[in-house]
């Protein structure tokens, strides 16, 4: 059919957050080669014509908003004067990284010594630097990006201690604006600008640091997903406003995830809504890595940017089906959705990229699973490959590329990486005391390393006729960045004859994994099952909110702010019910495990109130974790555990309550033993 304007107004938007982007990040696996290689030999980088799918894309997803590739292997942004004028033609405003202010990409463009990107020792030098860009692009509409940290995300050169930082970064910002005021139409009243406290700069803002207020605060998550500040109130209401910087893909410490895209819908809804909630509106900016293969939660995320009340708890599957119906039709949508919630949901217990028990520099030890449950998740990863691959098969022939890269490959992969890792581990712990076993653990782990190798060459090589050759890369790729990735794994020997064949797991006709309906049901030995009964919120101020598909099993409870709430009536506490039954009286322990959230105010330490047939048992104190082993844990396996003693004078049901003003807790399972 001829394509048609409807006839009649037809109104869009306006939009709930005003600047709405990504980060390309960590590119050198994925969009550089591809861009050099494949799509835009001519330039041998990331160029124009690549920038202008690039903005395609952007304005597709309803986004404006783009901060470029800045690793040493990309030619700096700005170095092709054609590249601003492709992102100024789609209407795309252009901002760059916490690392980079005033639209500089140090770690190409700053040609002298390192050590002279130093503001206490070479201030004229610098500030020289960043007026050539503002003289350059003053023309664009450009998010300025002010203060100032080391040349590649590190911590700023010369000041030493946390009170010489604040000085010379306010320092910094008078000097950033005045470059505004003389070059920018309008001057820096006009011009807008954002300061990033990411990493060790929080610290500094935390002790006082004054930005100006026509600044927009940018708030940062701690790279896996958690975010670590939100705004007060006053904070809230500053004129330059208040954004978030969020990551799908994250190169550093403890271990990075590069590979594929794990991060469940339902977690970025829980964490973007209530940064929405507390006033963070103004910028929301997404780490997509290398773009593909965060499409699904980079749209996902800019689809909360565009309409932030659009989606509630039950944002994830919902979704999901409306993804599917899309993509591939509505009669395989329910199987592809569910699919994918099993996907994020197994991939949220752990990254694939998280597997190794041990972190960078530390010896290698066993994985995080014990046999038992290695056995158990493996049987749940072939049930994910099985449905993958059953829906493949049924998929008209043009939708299979579509539906290998976004759901067979992710879907595939993380199952082999889960088989070879686990089938490695297994073969060390029985390579002396049962041979046998050893062997068909050795075979299962060539086997899914070679699914691997080859799923990844048809990525590359066959998909859509090589449309995306040198896009994909296994994780790790190469030696770099040692320090903060995982290792390539040690193949064992490969066995020949019978134990060669030994092929995955079957998936069984039911499920095996404990997918609970209730994130108050027990599932470890020895602990009782728990029902939950979540009261109204009182007023407009905090309420207990099950999200679907948030948690190791999908159905964890967070408490919420409401959309309109005052701050006065977030001191109103939520409660929560739930009812347990014992079959004696007796001493009890309560397991309480939640997601690693931070507080609003980092620093802070949360409570949760427990109270057993309305009498008052105690207080799970819940202290900071960000940074230190507590947090490296606790982001790696995606929860945080605590005990409290209970006595129970009676055998019967008993009544519990959890009663909290801490918005942000997130209750994942809640175990009487």
């Amino acid at each position: 059919p001829v394509p048609a304007l409807r006839s009649g107004a037809f109104r869009q938007g306006p939009p709930a957050v005003q600047y709405r982007g990504i980060f390309i990040n960590d590119e050198d696996w994925g969009l550089q080669p591809w861009a050099a290689k494949t799509h835009e030999p001519e330039a041998g980088d990331i160029g124009p014509k690549t920038y202008a799918r690039v903005c395609e894309l952007l304005l597709r997803l309803r986004a404006n908003t783009l901060w470029p590739a800045m690793h040493h292997c990309t030619a700096a942004f700005n170095s092709n004067p054609e590249n601003a004028r492709v992102a100024a033609r789609h209407g795309i405003v252009m901002g760059s990284s916490h690392a980079e202010p005033m639209l500089r990409n140090n770690v190409r463009e700053w040609t002298a010594d390192p050590k002279l990107y130093d503001y206490t020792q070479n201030r004229e030098g610098v500030l020289a630097y960043w007026e050539q860009r503002v003289r350059e692009n003053a023309g664009y509409e450009n998010l300025w990006t002010l203060g100032m940290r080391g040349i590649h995300d590190s911590a700023m050169q010369g000041a030493k201690g946390v009170d010489a930082q604040r000085a010379q970064l306010e320092r910094i910002f008078a000097d950033q604006r005045a470059l505004l005021d003389r070059h920018v139409a309008g001057g820096s009243a006009r011009a807008p600008q954002v300061f990033c406290a990411y990493k060790e700069v929080l610290e500094v803002y935390r002790s006082g640091l004054v930005v100006p207020p026509g600044v927009l605060l940018m708030w940062p998550d701690d790279n896996f997903g958690f975010i670590r500040n939100l705004p007060s109130a006053a904070e809230a209401a500053r004129p330059g406003g208040n954004g978030i910087y969020y990551h799908l893909s994250y190169l550093g410490r403890p271990l990075s995830y590069l590979w594929l895209n794990t991060t469940p819908p339902a977690l970025i809804w829980e964490e973007m809504t209530r940064a929405w909630r507390h006033g963070a509106r103004r910028e929301w900016i997404l780490n997509v890595g290398d773009i593909k293969p965060a499409e699904l939660g980079m749209e996902f995320f800019l689809g909360l940017a565009w309409d932030a009340d659009r989606r509630g708890p039950d944002a994830q599957p919902r979704f999901l089906r409306e993804w599917a119906a899309r993509e591939f039709g509505a009669a395989h949508a329910g199987g592809i959705a569910a699919l994918m919630e099993l996907y994020y949901n197994l991939n949220y217990t752990r990254r694939p990229e998280h597997l190794q028990g041990w972190l960078p520099g530390e010896k290698p030890r066993p994985g995080p699973f014990t046999p038992a449950e290695a056995e158990l998740r493996l049987a749940d990863f072939a049930r994910l490959r099985a449905d993958a691959e059953r829906i493949a098969a049924l998929l008209p022939a043009d939708r299979r590329d579509a539906f290998f890269q976004l759901v067979l490959y992710p879907a595939r992969g993380s199952a082999a990486a889960n088989q070879r890792f686990l089938a490695i581990d297994a073969w060390r712990r029985l390579a002396d005391s049962e041979p046998a076993e050893a062997r068909v653990q050795a075979a299962l782990a060539w086997e899914a390393h070679r699914l691997l190798e080859a799923d990844t060459r048809f990525y590359n090589e066959g998909l859509a006729g090589g449309k995306w050759r040198h896009f994909m890369a296994l994780e790790p790729a190469d030696k770099q960045w040692k320090g903060m990735r995982i290792e390539a794994p040690v193949m064992p020997p490969e066995p020949a004859g019978a134990d060669a064949g030994a092929g995955l797991p079957e998936a069984g006709a039911a499920p095996t994994k404990c997918v609970s309906n209730n994130p108050l049901q027990g599932t470890a030995a020895g602990a009782l099952p728990v029902l939950l009964k979540p009261r109204p919120p009182l007023g407009d101020g905090l309420a207990w909110q099950r999200v679907d598909g948030l948690g190791r099993r999908g159905d964890a409870v967070a408490l919420m702010p409401s959309r309109v709430a005052p701050a006065a009536q977030l001191q109103v506490p939520a409660q929560l019910e739930a009812e347990f039954t014992v079959p004696a009286p007796g001493p009890r322990t309560l397991r309480v495990t939640l997601l690693p959230t931070h507080p609003v105010r980092s620093g802070e330490t949360r409570r949760l109130g427990v109270l057993v047939d309305g009498v008052p048992a105690g207080v799970l104190e819940i202290p900071p974790a960000d940074g230190g082993p507590e947090w490296t844990q606790a982001v790696l396996a995606g929860v945080r555990r605590f005990t409290l003693p209970l006595t129970l004078s009676s055998a019967g049901t008993h009544r519990l309550m959890f009663s909290s003003c801490d918005a942000g807790l997130v209750l994942d399972l809640v175990e009487v033993e």
